[in-house]
């Protein structure tokens, strides 16, 4: 059996798209600190995704006065055979949102190519089902069009470009970390390079041109959820 699960756009830095840039791009990793370039020490912004409330129902009459209760945001990840009678093989397909950015370090703004910017996608495990002891191979696809994941159920799916993954080759995720990092392909990165530069709108044209990722791990043994 095939159960497919989404989130709507995560909230509070669940996930992080980091756009950094440097004078030599061999020097670019988690930990950097946000100076400037001198030192060849790259300048890292981390996008964060934010729930969209623009569709959301206003409260009004007696439930004004109640606070709405919402369960927290997961996006499950990955392939396991349960061994509960009836269930059989659970593939689950992640799907993340990223919120726009009303300004950008100058040295992210006046890159006009790939050499001194990297990308990756920072994601933090909390659920895991099936098995610990191997690291999961996962693949990053970009979403075709704009997607509204805060109003869809959970066995909704969303076309992706599968021909070109946006993740590089051997993605590896290590389920018992605290952070795990998928580095984003360069070619990537000078495809949506004018975008990923987008502040007009306070973000929002970003928003508009980028409909977000889909997350796979196709030939795993467990599922992981981050949230």
């Amino acid at each position: 059996m095939r159960s497919s699960w989404l989130c709507a756009v995560l909230v509070g830095g669940v996930a992080l798209l980091s756009l950094s840039a440097c004078s030599d791009s061999t020097d670019v990793g988690l930990g950097v600190g946000p100076d400037s370039l001198s030192g060849g020490q790259p300048a890292t912004l981390d996008v964060e995704p934010e729930l969209d409330t623009a569709r959301t129902t206003p409260i009004t009459g007696e439930n004004v006065r109640q606070v709405p209760i919402r369960n927290p945001w997961r996006v499950l990840v990955g392939v396991v055979d349960d061994p509960l009678p009836g269930t059989g093989e659970i593939e689950a397909e992640g799907y993340l949102d990223v919120a726009g950015r009303s300004s950008l370090p100058s040295e992210i703004l006046s890159a006009n190519s790939t050499d001194s910017l990297t990308a990756e996608l920072r994601l933090t495990p909390n659920y895991l089902h099936g098995d610990s002891s191997n690291a999961l191979a996962v693949e990053v696809y970009d979403l075709t069009e704009d997607a509204t994941m805060d109003s869809a159920r959970a066995s909704a799916t969303f076309d992706a470009d599968e021909m070109d993954p946006a993740s590089v080759n051997a993605s590896q995720v290590n389920p018992t970390d605290s952070l795990v990092t998928i580095k984003l392909r360069e070619s990537w990165i000078a495809e949506n390079l004018s975008t990923l530069q987008d502040t007009s709108d306070d973000g929002s044209a970003f928003e508009e041109n980028f409909p977000g990722f889909k997350i796979v791990a196709p030939n795993s043994q467990a599922v992981v959820g981050f949230s």
